[in-house]
């Protein structure tokens, strides 16, 4: 949408976009202001005093552009005295309100999203409207393939990295990589150096985004009773089972938290991945395993990605998916899965 079009759509539903305010008409009288500015009118705010908006209309604000556009408008405003810098888009993201507020800039959009803070008046509005379109750009990084890449950088959220070692660390396509690399760029979750290599800026926030969205039954779970009822004994089989046969597993869920955060006490049952559904027969016959519906004391999952292994860690002899990897699986568990996860974080992912 052009920005002519844009500043139309915005007089038009002023008054529904911002139902609290008294609106006044256009502030045309200053040159300054009208040659400067897209958009300049005044509001009347509850406590009966007057403020002047001075706005910037950007057709696309996307938060790679937040830092630039709002330099430039503050840079305006500065000029003039008793104004407030906006800058009005079509919609604006979570992430791109966050960074308009860092920068100390209000703002507007079409569907109803306001922010005004100056003086003693601080004035917010949400609304969901058009967010699923926003968020469904940001989630195919979240994809089975491109979340690898996301798994390595956590990993190591401080490292720089070019395009190309990312790829092959990660293991996903040149061109995947550089999709995913641009798209975490567009929401300023990375930054690019003079030398061309990238960083993680907000490595937390993207693993909180992640976490909201992802969800351990997206592997293929299976449900068995071992006939060892104690648990380290059990655990001491898998680890030995895994040795003599050469087979891939990482224990998740509470019993990987259990070995590398511990926090939650009397914890029954062990859930593991394996590699693949051709090395389940192994499994269930090195261990004598019956299947189950319900009541079991192995939980085997069949990873949806076998990213869930980078870096998997041992501890105690015992191998377990890497905490990132961990932090997810625990965060929608329903028996005091978030707990874990949140102590996890707090003592050894930290960000």
């Amino acid at each position: 949408m052009k920005t002519n079009e844009i500043k139309k759509k915005f007089f038009q539903n002023l008054p529904f976009l911002m139902p609290d305010f008294k609106i006044q008409k256009e502030a045309g009288g200053r040159k300054s202001v009208s040659q400067n500015f897209d958009v300049s009118f005044k509001i009347c705010l509850p406590n009966g005093s007057e403020c002047s908006l001075v706005c910037d209309i950007k057709s696309l604000l996307q938060p790679r552009l937040v830092r630039e556009a709002a330099a430039i408008l503050k840079e305006k405003a500065a000029k003039l005295r008793e104004v407030y810098p906006i800058l009005i888009t079509t919609f604006l993201s979570d992430r791109t309100k966050e960074l308009l507020k860092k920068e100390g800039v209000g703002y507007i959009d079409l569907v109803g999203n306001y922010f005004l803070s100056f003086k003693n008046i601080y004035i917010e509005k949400s609304v969901d409207k058009n967010s699923l379109v926003e968020k469904r750009k940001l989630k195919t990084i979240f994809k089975p393939v491109s979340s690898r890449i996301l798994r390595v950088l956590l990993s190591e959220p401080k490292r720089k990295w070019k395009i190309l070692e990312l790829s092959k660390i990660s293991n996903v396509s040149l061109g995947q990589t550089s999709n995913v690399c641009r798209r975490l760029l567009d929401e300023s979750y990375f930054q690019k150096d003079k030398k061309g290599f990238y960083i993680l800026c907000d490595p937390g926030k993207i693993l909180d985004e992640w976490s909201e969205s992802y969800a351990y039954t997206n592997n293929e779970k299976m449900m068995y009773y071992s006939f060892e009822q104690n648990q380290e004994k059990l655990i001491k089989n898998i680890r030995e089972a895994s040795e003599r046969k050469n087979l891939k597993y990482a224990l998740t869920l509470l019993s990987g938290g259990a070995f590398v955060a511990p926090f939650i006490r009397g914890i029954s049952g062990v859930q593991m991945y394996i590699e693949d559904s051709e090395s389940l027969s192994e499994w269930v016959r090195l261990l004598d395993l019956r299947s189950v519906e319900s009541g079991g004391n192995l939980s085997i999952y069949i990873p949806y990605d076998k990213g869930v292994f980078y870096k998997a860690q041992k501890v105690k002899e015992i191998d377990i998916v890497n905490n990132i990897q961990l932090y997810l699986d625990l965060y929608n568990y329903p028996t005091r899965g978030k707990e874990q996860a949140e102590f996890l974080r707090k003592n050894k992912i930290k960000f």
